[in-house]
């Protein structure tokens, strides 16, 4: 790996798309709340229809309304991870030799991950708002596709830092 002294193109993307992406996190965050964020965090794999029932059913009124209106921003929100992941990728293909699998995983894991996510909020959008499509079937499959965009988000992620951090470090080491 040689450290290059200049941000390429895919490096002003990657800050970019990187720091919208955090501060599209945290303002996620935000409207969910602390309070209604644990429910959130039991929802994400309810494992049947009477689980998810149960979590929601410990939402006051203004919790399930925040947890509801997050759902909207985080229609885009994916769209800048997987942006941000998939620039990623590319750059770390230029500073060090990928497999064909691992560069192909790296671009598109993140996109398959935030098709899930967007498919993930719609079903959640429907049970939110009509209990008689709570069912094992709804439920496990948007718990399905939680885990799965976690996944494509967090696994690239992982990968990627493993190889990223320790050249950003020899960077900084060799100024």
């Amino acid at each position: 790996m040689s450290p290059t002294s200049r941000l390429t193109p895919l490096d002003v993307t990657l800050i970019g798309f990187g720091t919208a992406y955090a501060l599209s996190e945290l303002n996620l965050m935000r409207m969910v709340g602390p309070a209604a964020g644990g429910v959130y965090r039991e929802i994400q794999t309810s494992p049947s229809a009477a689980a998810y029932r149960k979590s929601v059913a410990r939402l006051t009124p203004t919790m399930r309304k925040r947890l509801r209106s997050h759902y909207f921003p985080n229609f885009g929100h994916p769209l800048l991870y997987a942006i941000a992941l998939r620039t990623g990728g590319q750059r770390l293909a230029q500073l060090v030799p990928l497999a064909p699998a691992v560069q192909t995983f790296l671009t598109v894991g993140p996109c398959v991950g935030a098709a899930a996510d967007i498919t993930e909020n719609v079903v959640r959008l429907r049970l939110l708002a009509d209990d008689d499509a709570v069912t094992d079937l709804s439920v496990r499959t948007a718990s399905a596709l939680a885990v799965t965009k976690w996944t494509l988000a967090v696994v690239p992620l992982a990968y990627m830092s493993t190889r990223f951090v320790p050249f950003w470090l020899r960077i900084l080491r060799d100024r």
